[in-house]
């Protein structure tokens, strides 16, 4: 068998050479059931990595790495970009990679709890092995995305009021979306398909405010827990 001598920082490991194309040949790294080598490799990268927020890696074999990791420099989190979505996950975002190391086009999922985390923070990217890029744009453009929340699939207007917690330094409303779904928001928090944000909340209901990207104008919709569920009570005020 032919093979291919890896130097990573002194660690040496032999390859076999596998047949990607009948003009592309490559040493098949596999760090899965590599202790020596996982805990090598983790520490060595570490000591290269610049200043970061959190690490993140695709599923599946850059795990035992992004895991090593985070263990040797104490992070209390890390994030997976799954290959499917889960059961678990309150929302997905998701982007197609064409790898040449795996048959098809695969799917990378996050979790939008976990997106929202991440978004705008600095990300350390783990992945065991790089080739053409692939995995690694698509993991960028989950970091870069600007995903929605479970509660900004509808127009505002169709969320409903159920009930409100005032009185407090930090009050909270009780919303349900057309299909049934109840969220507990607060000042601040984002609703509705176009970018809504709760700017107060009252005994009587809660404002939004929403920017009308076209023209520039700012919306107030106030909605209301009507006993009649009338639609029509709801005011629209231009900004």
């Amino acid at each position: 068998m032919h093979t291919y001598e890896l130097d990573v920082a002194g660690l040496k490991r032999s390859l076999p050479i596998c047949r990607v194309t009948d003009d592309l040949y490559i040493g098949a790294f596999v760090l899965f059931g590599d202790v020596e080598l996982t805990v090598h490799c983790a520490g060595e990268l570490l000591k290269r990595a610049p200043e970061y927020d959190y690490l993140i890696a695709p599923e599946a074999k850059a795990i035992p790495l992004i895991y090593e990791m985070a263990r040797q420099c104490g992070a209390e989190k890390y994030f997976l970009a799954r290959k499917k979505a889960k059961a678990y996950m309150t929302g997905v975002f998701q982007v197609d990679v064409q790898s040449i190391t795996t048959a098809g086009v695969q799917t990378l999922v996050i979790d939008t709890a976990d997106a929202e985390m991440i978004r705008g923070k600095r990300m350390l990217i783990i992945d065991d092995v790089i080739s053409t890029g692939e995995s690694l744009r698509a993991m960028e453009e989950q970091r870069e995305a600007d995903v929605l929340l479970p509660e900004q699939v509808y127009p505002t207007r169709d969320y409903k009021v159920i009930s409100v917690i005032t009185g407090t330094a930090d009050p909270k409303v009780f919303v349900v979306d057309p299909a049934g779904n109840r969220f507990v928001l607060r000042r601040g928090s984002l609703i509705g398909n176009n970018n809504g944000s709760i700017s107060s909340i009252r005994r009587e209901g809660i404002e939004v405010y929403e920017r009308i990207a076209d023209k520039g104008q700012y919306i107030e919709l106030p909605l209301f827990d009507k006993p009649t569920n009338d639609r029509s009570k709801i005011q629209i005020k231009l900004n």
